[in-house]
């Protein structure tokens, strides 16, 4: 199935997506790949990360025709006892979506996204966020990652937050990033209600 790539990317990745010289089927990052409403699945490598079959010769068709092919091979006495009977209507649904995937997937894009996450990953020491709200020097502000993962920082227009209190000694405690609010103890039954924790702060 198709993936729906309208809201697919990190906001901070977004500049860079812009640059990146896209080869689609014909990247070295290339596969197909089928799976069945069971989850058995087969997944097939049209680039080994340096050489690409179509780019050596090969069609699309016959692409589809090797995911087939591995669908038509497999069993219940393959894949260590994992392996499936498959029938024509996923043989023909198969070559299908690989005729799709190869047609319409940004192959280097999403493998230079997935190591754009992973360096993201190591200099967060989580997930990158796409925004964070701050009290710095006694007002809010809008931290942003830029496309390499630091951090720039906005003022928030004025009266946005003025429902929302600085966190002081009296509402809030520190954190590593922002500061976790002092919950009332009604709000410390109800949140634990509803995720079963005990824990009596809520990070902001």
């Amino acid at each position: 199935m198709p993936v729906d790539r309208s809201n697919y990317y990190h906001p901070s990745f977004l500049p860079l997506r812009d640059k990146i010289r896209e080869r689609g089927a014909y990247s070295p990052f290339a596969y197909v790949q089928f799976q069945t409403q069971e989850g058995h699945g087969h997944h097939l490598m049209v680039g080994d990360g340096g050489d690409n079959l179509l780019a050596m010769g090969d069609s699309v068709e016959d692409i589809g025709e090797q995911l087939v092919a591995a669908l038509a091979a497999c069993s219940e006495s393959k894949h260590k006892g994992h392996g499936r009977t498959h029938d024509p209507g996923q043989f023909r649904a198969a070559f299908a979506e690989a005729m799709d995937q190869l047609m319409s997937t940004p192959y280097d894009t999403d493998y230079l996204y997935q190591r754009w996450l992973e360096a993201m990953h190591r200099k967060w020491g989580g997930h990158i966020p796409a925004a964070v709200i701050m009290p710095l020097e006694d007002q809010w502000r809008l931290v942003v990652p830029n496309a390499m993962g630091d951090p720039e920082f906005f003022d928030v227009r004025p009266g946005v937050f003025d429902d929302m209190p600085m966190p002081d000694g009296d509402n809030s405690v520190e954190a590593p990033l922002g500061s976790y609010v002092k919950l009332t103890p009604e709000q410390r039954e109800f949140r634990k209600m509803l995720r079963g924790k005990e824990n009596g702060y809520a990070h902001t």
